[in-house]
């Protein structure tokens, strides 16, 4: 993804609230780089909230819009980053250089053998800068928690999952774009960009965990994508009465735009375009591994885009 792509992005998510999104921005940057809660994560309070909310999917399949929609609600607060990046709890799974690409570091994901409360009550501390004191509300959009989420579920009190889908070819088509192997991911591809079959195997993968757990939570709902990019207010209103705030605070411009609190959003499906930057190659290659979820998910190829 090109700079000038990456800022255009940046804007898109944060409109109303650029400059102070550029700062908080900085300023979790370095948090991150010095894993800075390490030393200052004991002077914050162990804060627990009425309710929290973990988003889980494949990586470019709407996740990081919904959480900046959801946390724009004045009872919800979200964490600037992934939260998997702000604390030592839980495994890497893109460790070796596999960005975007869990699937390749799978074993790491299973938490059988960790006490789930011990590993939320770490992950609450370490979290605990970044959350409005006012909010009731706390959700947390970290990609891979659509590993563990029984596991999540077993060590926070009150939590709801927001399962997202998207057509597998547009997704595909953007990680390709946007996520390259690093160090010996990078020596084991032997290239700077991921085979595209290597790719459909990222989100058959993360779409089959979902599907495998979701049935064991106690509050859950799905998101499709395509549904919520055509009808954005009726999706984030009833996602806001399934995670038990008011819904009222949505509201629709003339132009389109969705205000929620102080931000506003402008959504629209992008599926026409990552399907167009596919060649019939790619596509015949990707038809040939993610076909089957596909269809499990209801999808039916091309006509979906």
């Amino acid at each position: 993804m090109g700079n000038l792509d990456r800022v255009r992005a940046f804007v898109e998510r944060n409109r109303g609230a650029v400059f102070s999104s550029l700062v908080q921005q900085s300023l979790v940057r370095v948090w991150i780089r010095l894993r800075l809660w390490r030393v200052f994560g004991f002077l914050f309070p162990h804060r627990t909230p009425e309710r929290w909310v973990f988003v889980g999917g494949c990586y470019n399949s709407g996740t990081t819009i919904l959480r900046e929609m959801i946390g724009a609600h004045p009872r919800v607060s979200s964490l600037p980053r992934e939260g998997v990046q702000m604390t030592d709890a839980f495994p890497n799974l893109e460790a070796g250089g596999w960005e975007r690409m869990w699937y390749r570091n799978a074993r790491s994901a299973d938490l059988s053998a960790r006490n789930p409360e011990k590993v939320a009550y770490q992950a609450i501390r370490d979290w605990g800068p970044w959350w409005r004191k006012e909010a009731g509300v706390f959700i947390e959009k970290s990609i891979v928690h659509g590993a563990w989420m029984p596991f999540l579920q077993d060590g926070f009190e009150n939590a709801y999952f927001l399962g997202v889908i998207r057509n597998g070819y547009c997704v595909c088509e953007g990680i390709r774009r946007r996520a390259s192997p690093k160090g010996a991911a990078r020596e084991t591809v032997g290239s700077d960009v991921y085979p595209i079959e290597q790719v459909g195997e990222q989100w058959v993968f993360a779409n089959q965990i979902i599907e495998r757990d979701k049935g064991r939570l106690n509050h859950y709902h799905e998101i499709r994508y395509e549904d919520f990019t055509g009808n954005p207010v009726h999706h984030i209103r009833e996602i806001f009465r399934f995670i038990g705030v008011d819904d009222s605070v949505v509201m629709q411009e003339e132009d389109g735009t969705i205000t929620i609190g102080s931000r506003s959003f402008a959504i629209r499906s992008q599926n026409a375009e990552s399907f167009s930057r596919l060649t019939q190659t790619d596509r015949a290659k990707l038809g040939a591994v993610i076909g089957p979820m596909m269809k499990q998910l209801g999808y039916d190829a091309e006509e979906e885009i």
